[in-house]
């Protein structure tokens, strides 16, 4: 699986925004290559991530504020569903 580091790099030194974004038919596995545990993109994203910011923290001491959303959009209707609703906050000093 490749990510853009480069992305990742522009997050954390530049504090910009960034979006890791899917779409497809119904039943095309999207959400297990998103969010699948060991290898999904969104995982996987945030490991790089997390490493980054920690090593750039130890190096500059910079401090760091992360926000996630994940939401499914569904349907002709396009239903909207909350991936981390059932997820509790987690704050990290």
């Amino acid at each position: 699986m490749l990510i853009n580091d480069g992305i990742l790099h522009s997050v954390v030194n530049n504090g910009t925004d960034a979006c890791i974004f899917s779409y497809g038919q119904s039943k095309e596995h999207k959400h297990d290559t998103m969010f699948r545990k060991t290898s999904g993109i969104v995982p996987t994203a945030l490991d790089w991530l997390f490493k980054l910011i920690e090593f750039t923290k130890l190096r500059s001491g910079t401090r760091f504020s992360v926000r996630l959303s994940a939401l499914e959009i569904h349907g002709k209707e396009e239903r909207i569903k909350d991936l981390l609703e059932s997820i509790k906050i987690i704050l990290i000093s």
